[in-house]
């Protein structure tokens, strides 16, 4: 499991993993179905509730696909039918500095994905989105 918790990133960062929450993603919805709509409106709370401006956190969503299925029109009324994957995962993710940062001892940024099973280990095509991240652009500096 250890090469779950560290990646590598294209740029030749090395990034950790340091906290991993994980839920079904769709475990509160007690009847209908989901749909496009109802899943960009989770999107943005789960966005929402990971963001402090305060300290300038702000999380990085990789967007999911989202798998349409048919169902009769008449049960449709709140938009268009589509599942994201069954678990939801929030993971915090931490580094070495930011080029310039002359005060922090480090950073780290709140990564939002999802994926059909729990994790670890992390989705191939999800890894190959972490390892591609744009780390200096999405990160935040911090000191303790």
């Amino acid at each position: 499991m250890p090469h779950e918790l560290e990646l590598t990133l294209d740029t030749g960062r090395s990034i950790r993993l340091i906290t991993l929450e994980e839920r079904f993603t769709y475990g509160w919805l007690l009847a209908g179905h989901a749909t496009i709509e109802l899943n960009r409106r989770m999107m943005d709370e789960l966005i929402a509730r990971h963001t402090n401006p305060e300290c300038g956190e702000a999380p990085h969503l990789i967007e999911p696909v989202q798998t349409r299925f048919d169902v009769d029109p008449a049960r449709a009324p709140h938009g268009t039918p589509a599942r994201l994957p069954e678990v939801t995962c929030i993971g915090r993710f931490d580094s070495d500095i930011l080029p310039g940062a002359v005060d922090d001892v480090g950073s780290d940024l709140v990564v939002i994905w999802f994926q059909s099973d729990f994790a670890p280990p992390i989705d191939p095509i999800v890894k190959s989105q972490l390892v591609a991240l744009d780390w200096d652009a999405l990160a935040r500096g911090w000191c303790p």
